[in-house]
């Protein structure tokens, strides 16, 4: 999927918001333009540059049986 807003460690956030445990994640390397890189925006400043520059991703995951019934 394109991503081109969410970062990779929030969609783990929103996989694990939904009740889902996470199994396995695979994450594919992206390489960045160095123009692109040196012109960050102050929002990406908290992410790792793996986390900026995760092209794809692989991410096996389940309902979480430690919240069953969680609504």
């Amino acid at each position: 999927q394109y991503v081109n807003r969410l970062r990779h460690p929030e969609y783990l956030d929103c996989f694990s918001e939904a009740g889902l445990e996470i199994l396995e994640e695979v994450r594919m390397p992206g390489q960045p333009d160095p123009d692109v890189e040196s012109n960050l925006a102050a929002c990406f400043g908290s992410f790792t540059r793996e986390d900026l520059f995760t092209a794809g991703a692989l991410i096996v995951a389940r309902p979480d049986p430690t919240r069953t019934g969680d609504s």
